[in-house]
């Protein structure tokens, strides 16, 4: 039979496709998106009556393109704008399928269909604009009230709190009442109609000023707060149930949109009128929700579920467009709808165990959105504005507080059906807990010093210090505002509206809100308690630690939902046993379990990794040691120290030392250890190819040990040579792991987590510095070369049991050990037949030939080659090395007085925890996005702190301090933060991009055969700009100055976005074997009706735009 998968909704046509008979057609199409039309290889007879596809053709690109891929076909003839094809089935054919991959289309790509969904949602968001008119009445109205200087209707602080406090108690209600009307009526008239008691009661509370009656002001407030309840359910709903997959993420952040909306209204409006007049003014607002509702149309799917087929379909048509074909859609919802149980009370929800997983899940985001602590940080508002030395009124700070709210949660409009549910909340919670934990540990400082009784000179010193810092709890506050409103202030309503099944929709979303509610009132009356016994860095604290868990939580449990229809959700739930959560909405079968193996195997081959940044840190400890005037035994001159040198950090001490009178030549020497990595990385490629991946990482463990031992046996033989044979011996070394670890973890590694598990070798870099780092600042150097010298003993024992790679052992006709290999590598109940004959394959197409002389002449192989080694380029002239040796001033400037290996110790932990992230990020978004922004943010970063060193070189150049001089002077000194704050960036940026994708990027671009030669070229080409890079940092700092250093820095960061941009193809995903293919064609060409040459794709998904 024949089976369709198709997820197109434009208008188009359809293609009729019957069997057993022959089918000529001859169709005109104005405009049309490409057609791909595949079938498998078996044809079978069959008896039986001929079934019928109907294949649609959406509208993009006026490009027709006809591939008809079956084996009982005649050739396709394709002519102008029309398309002619014929088939002839001389047989039956079994299990055929059609299948169409197409990239995502921006949300509102679409506009004629789109545009009716886009009017209902704003129309039913309308109600949730009334409940942040609600809310925000509150913060403008209650200050007036309890005003001294009021006197018609004066309330006391204890009734105002219960003003205040009052909404969120009766929404609890409201929302569990709304039930039974919106099931009963309908959602659209349910809104429509709550538009009715929410002016009645805005219209009560203002009239209470003029009859100087206080109930009156109260029973407003609990009308409207019983219909904020009732506003939330209904209308995310109603949005859901209206909106197509496709859209429906953007279009169910409008509920959260709208209502930050209303809050901005109520502040603005608040802060010029009255708060009676504003009573009258927001009260006219709802009359817009119940006009605009009576013109709208039901839900499709709650037409259905009261056997209102004809009118359902009407309303779907109407939602759709008029031109589009909706047949396919009604038919899902009517068969969904006839899926649901009768039975819908509350006692069949809470006791059947796939309604409760979703209804928990729902509760838990609920709990966790008001649980972040978006209350008690907006509370704390005023006096972080006056922290920052802000003379700005509480109603303006409010105001601007609210128009960064509402922006950002309209951006996150944009981005929830781009990225996803999951990465959105994941990223959102991340910086919210960063933005808490570091208000929190603002307010513990300032607390702790004011409670200070007797001001020394140190105190002093630290308060000005803490005022000069105002700037960070601003900071803390607007981030922790842009992440709450991107994902945790619009996804949980948006999920809400659609883990739960059709049949008890209503029920849930109730309960879910209602929920919601109970956690706003809980949060309100337990903050000002919580902040008085446990501090308000106490309480920060504490919502930060939410915040986390909210991330686990949502990596963990939430599925998701994106481009999923409301009836593959439902159904995902109904399933008896749905296991894989974490990537999205799939089956057990569907998705293969992650094999402990494959991580085991790229952990022990990074381990060589590790090594290396031991070797990378340990000059770092060690230099100074050798060098200090207090060293008796192995006491190192300058030029000896420069010579075994190998970090820049160590250069940085000599030189700010002044051991050396000429820096150059200390440059110059101490950049001589990289050289002996560029043999190392050379020599390496005969043993890699000839023994294999794994005996080489083993083996190389041998002359580690041997290196750092012969170091540390130096210092009681007294004998320096010994010291330089050591560093030469490691420096080699570490030329030879980065290929070999990376070759070995990318042909060990499947495709779906290749990039995870490729980054392990950066990660274990950055955690091979930081262990050299740490130790060395507790120890002696010489116990420091035996400590981190035992540790490559673990490389050589790990990798006797880890298996060969399986390319390797095929390209060496060892099958029956590759197969083994592989069955190992991916599990024990792994099918891995398809994988290994693609190895096999790949294997045969080989080239016998791998002389350096045919790789530099060939030219599918010269472009990955100068791709990688562009990469390295950037990789090294981004300027890492130049802002670490600026690391120690950057630190001064802003006024720290840490110690320089302290200093050290945090740029490697920042580094080690962002490396460790860029692992998780790059087998999602993809190498490609993660260059690309690691690019721009980097050459931002270099670009301020070149502006702050311009700007502090050219102020102290000036020899005449007038008055503006010395102001400026002021202000350059309170801004010591900006240096250290883009040092961090630029570490952090570094780290997650540009510190780990080149080297995952060189094990992936190469074929085969010429792999262990290509990377090595790439490797000792990273290790020569290193030594350019050394060896050029001092002259260009002495004649352009560090700014005109930086700057240049940062051109190269943006070109390499550019070449990123345009050469680098997307290996996301993508096997090898398909990567070597795509650059073994000979003239891989880009038409306006295919995909770019930037990317990459199969066979199968070469599909045009």
């Amino acid at each position: 039979m024949l089976l369709l998968e198709n997820r197109l909704c434009g208008q188009g046509e359809y293609v009729n496709v019957s069997k057993r008979v022959s089918y000529v057609s001859t169709v005109k199409f104005p405009r049309i998106n490409t057609a791909v039309l595949r079938g498998e290889e078996n044809c079978k007879e069959k008896g039986g009556n001929p079934p019928t596809c109907f294949y649609r053709l959406g509208q993009k690109n006026p490009v027709i393109r006809v591939i008809i891929h079956l084996p009982c076909t005649e050739p396709t003839k394709i002519s102008g704008t029309h398309v002619s094809f014929s088939l002839h089935f001389s047989s039956a054919m079994d299990d055929h399928s059609i299948t169409k991959t197409r990239k995502t289309i921006p949300p509102f790509k679409n506009w004629p269909k789109v545009a009716p969904q886009i009017i209902c949602a704003s129309s039913a968001s309308w109600a949730m604009l009334c409940t942040g008119l609600v809310r925000g009445w509150s913060s403008s109205a209650v200050p007036q009230l309890t005003s001294a200087n009021n006197e018609t209707l004066h309330l006391e602080l204890v009734e105002a709190a219960w003003i205040t406090s009052l909404p969120p108690l009766c929404a609890i209600f409201g929302s569990l009442m709304i039930a039974f009307p919106m099931e009963m009526y309908g959602r659209r008239m349910t809104l429509a109609t709550i538009s009715i008691p929410y002016v009645l009661g805005f219209y009560l509370m203002g009239l209470s000023y003029y009859v100087d009656w206080a109930p009156l002001l109260f029973i407003g407030r609990i009308i409207t707060g019983l219909i904020t309840g009732a506003s939330a359910p209904t209308s995310q709903i109603y949005v859901s149930e209206c909106s197509s997959p496709r859209v429906r993420g953007a279009l169910g952040s409008f509920t959260s949109t709208f209502m930050s909306f209303g809050i901005l209204i109520a502040y603005i409006i608040g802060a010029v009128v009255k708060w009676q007049v504003m009573c009258f003014v927001i009260g006219s607002l709802p009359i817009v929700l119940g006009l605009s509702m009576l013109l709208m149309p039901e839900t499709p799917s709650w037409l259905v579920a009261h056997h209102q087929e004809p009118q359902a379909k009407d309303a779907l048509q109407q939602l759709r467009g008029k031109y589009t074909n909706v047949e396919t859609e009604f038919q899902r919802i009517k068969t969904n709808a006839s899926a649901q149980l009768p039975n819908s009370s509350y006692a069949k929800i809470l006791t059947n165990k796939y309604l409760i997983k979703p209804l928990l899940i729902s509760m838990a985001l609920m709990f966790f959105q008001q649980f972040s602590g978006i209350n008690a940080i907006v509370f704390y508002s005023a006096s972080v504005f006056q922290d920052a030395g802000s003379s700005l009124d509480s109603f303006i700070s409010s105001i601007i507080i609210g128009i960064v709210q509402m922006v950002f949660t309209m951006i996150s409009v944009l981005l929830v059906d781009r990225f996803g549910r999951r990465a959105l909340l994941m990223i959102s919670g991340t910086f919210m807990a960063i933005s808490l934990s570091g208000l929190g540990a603002f307010v513990y400082v300032k607390k702790a010093w004011e409670e200070l009784s007797v001001l020394d000179e140190s105190t002093v010193q630290e308060q000005t210090l803490l005022a000069e810092l105002g700037w960070l709890p601003l900071l803390c506050l607007m981030s922790f505002i842009i992440s709450y409103s991107v994902g945790f202030g619009a996804v949980p309503q948006l999920v809400m509206g659609e883990l739960f099944p059709l049949e008890y929709r209503h029920r849930l979303g109730t309960i879910s809100a209602s929920f919601s509610l109970g956690c706003t009132f809980l949060v309100v009356r337990t903050f000002p308690l919580m902040a008085s016994s446990m501090g308000l860095a106490g309480v920060y604290g504490l919502y930060a630690a939410c915040c986390l868990i909210a991330v686990v939580f949502v990596a963990i449990f939430l599925p998701e939902t994106k481009g999923k229809t409301l009836e593959e959700i439902s159904k995902f739930f109904g399933q008896p046993t749905p296991k894989s959560v974490a990537a999205g909405i799939q089956s057990k079968s569907e998705k293969k379990p992650l094999a402990v193996a494959k991580i085991v195997c790229a952990t022990s081959a990074s381990w060589a990794m590790l090594c290396t940044g031991l070797v990378r840190g340990w000059s770092s400890s060690a230099i100074p040691q050798l060098t200090t005037t207090k060293n008796d035994t192995l006491h190192l001159e300058q030029e000896e120290a420069a010579w075994i040198s190998m970090n820049i950090l160590s250069l940085q001490t000599l030189l700010t030392k002044k051991l050396l009178r000429n820096s150059c030549n200390l440059l110059f020497t101490a950049s001589l250890p990289p050289l002996c990595a560029i043999f190392g990385s050379l020599m390496i490629a005969f043993p890699m190819e000839l023994f294999g991946r794994r005996l080489t990482l083993a083996t190389i463990s041998i002359p580690y040990i041997l290196g750092f031992y012969l170091m540390g046996l130096s210092y009681y033989v007294n004998w320096t040579p010994l010291l330089f044979i050591g560093r030469v011996i490691t420096g080699v070394l570490t030329g030879a792991s980065a290929p070999t670890s990376q070759i070995y973890v990318s042909e060990c590694a499947s495709p779906r987590i290749r990039g995870t598990l490729g980054s392990f070798t950066a990660t274990f870099l950055s955690l091979g510095i930081l262990i050299a780092y740490i130790i060395g600042a507790f120890v002696e150097w010489q116990i420091l070369c035996f400590v981190i010298g035992s540790m490559p003993i673990c490389l050589g024992l790990a990798m006797i049991f880890m298996p060969e790679t399986p390319s390797w052992l095929v390209a060496h006709h060892q099958e029956p050990q590759a197969k083994v290999a592989l069955q190992q590598l991916r599990g024990k109940y792994t099918d891995i037949e398809p994988e290994f004959e693609r190895i096999k394959i790949n294997d045969s197409s080989q080239a016998t030939n791998t002389r350096y002389i045919k790789i530099l002449t060939s030219s599918h192989l010269m472009k990955p080659l100068l791709i990688s080694m562009a990469l390295m380029f950037f990789q090294q002239f981004s300027g890492i090395n130049a802002i670490i040796f600026y690391s120690a001033s950057i630190f001064q400037e802003a006024g720290s007085t840490i110690d320089r290996f302290l200093s050290s110790i945090m740029i490697g932990v920042v580094q080690l925890i962002f490396t460790g992230i860029s692992a998780l990020l790059v087998d999602r978004f993809g190498r490609r996005a993660l260059l690309m922004i690691s690019g721009t943010f980097m050459a931002a970063s270099l670009s301020g702190l070149g502006a702050f060193v311009y700007a502090k070189k050219t102020w102290e150049d000036l020899s005449t301090l007038d008055e503006s001089t010395v102001q400026e002077q002021t202000l350059l000194a309170e801004l010591g933060w900006l240096p250290l704050l883009c040092l961090m960036s630029f570490i952090i940026s570094y780290s997650a991009g540009f510190g780990a994708v080149p080297q995952l990027v060189m094990g992936e671009l190469f074929p085969l055969e010429y792999r262990h030669r290509l990377s090595t070229i790439s490797t000792s080409f990273n290790v020569l700009c290193t030594f350019f890079v050394v060896r050029t940092f001092p002259l260009m700092a002495s004649s352009m100055g560090l700014a005109g250093v930086y700057g240049l820095y940062a051109a190269c960061c943006l070109i390499a976005v550019v070449f990123v941009a345009i050469f680098l193809p997307e290996t996301k995903g993508k096997t090898l074997e398909e990567i070597s293919k795509f650059f073994s064609q000979a003239t891989p060409k880009c038409t306006e009706a295919e995909e770019p040459c930037s990317r990459i794709e199969p066979e199968k998904e070469l599909l045009p735009l």
